[in-house]
């Protein structure tokens, strides 16, 4: 999907295109209780703080309404975390079906400017009381 096509989806659905742009959805801070055994960054803490900014960023885009993780793709580490390091987690939006929208996600270590992971998660749109899929 280009970014011309995801733009006329945004404005169709009253979506602001700034979404569209990576944004930085939040920053974490590597301390002691997320060190693993081999004294870095535990992949699993990782990955949850991914899954929540993620959702946390599509709810916002599509007006705070409530999304469900679908798929999370292939996650490539990349350069580890150590403990104190601050990490930054962006969201940019690849792509936007009718109930459902991939995002990219990067994680970039404030400290050595490496890029930590990156992966795309699909969510889905859901009807908070049927837990069934709804059109964004």
């Amino acid at each position: 999907m280009t970014g011309n096509e995801l733009k006329e989806i945004f404005i169709e659905k009253g979506i602001n295109p700034k979404f569209l742009k990576k944004q930085l959805v939040q920053k974490k801070v590597c301390m002691q209780k997320d060190i693993g055994v081999h004294n870095n960054l535990f992949g699993g803490n990782l990955l949850s703080w991914i899954d929540e900014a993620a959702a946390a960023f599509i709810s916002e885009t599509i007006g705070f309404r409530p999304v469900v993780t679908l798929k999370i793709n292939e996650v490539l580490f990349k350069a580890p975390v150590k403990l104190h390091d601050i990490i930054n987690i962006d969201c940019k939006i690849l792509h936007m079906g009718t109930s459902s929208i991939k995002v990219l996600v990067e994680v970039v270590n404030t400290r050595t400017n490496n890029v930590v992971c990156t992966t795309d998660i699909v969510f889905v749109h859901i009807d908070p009381e049927t837990m069934k899929s709804k059109e964004i």
